[in-house]
């Protein structure tokens, strides 16, 4: 990668392939930094400021390796027909009690 950042390579894998996956499989942005975090943390990263990393790791990413980062997101938008997954309202209750 062209002047990145000294993160350890297992946490730039952690994060930038369970990002990828998690925008392949979907999911929204705030989903996939949570799930992209998640990974982070089991990958040995610290937890203190861990959710503003695992931001600057995905926007490294994006500048870096854009086209490999959103593939799998802009599948799903071609495969859906939509740019994000629709969710229900926040206060809509779920089906099994409407």
């Amino acid at each position: 990668m062209t002047g990145a950042p000294d993160w350890p390579v297992d946490h730039l894998r952690a994060v930038g392939r369970t990002y990828r996956a998690a925008r392949g499989r979907g999911l929204d942005q705030l989903q996939s930094v949570d799930k992209a975090e998640a990974a982070y943390l089991a990958a040995g990263g610290p937890a203190l400021d861990a959710r503003a990393t695992v931001l600057a790791i995905v926007a490294h990413l994006a500048r870096e390796h854009g086209d490999w980062l959103f593939g799998p997101a802009q599948e799903w938008v071609e495969r859906h027909g939509t740019r994000e997954p629709t969710h229900g309202d926040l206060f809509d209750p779920p089906e099994s009690i409407a």
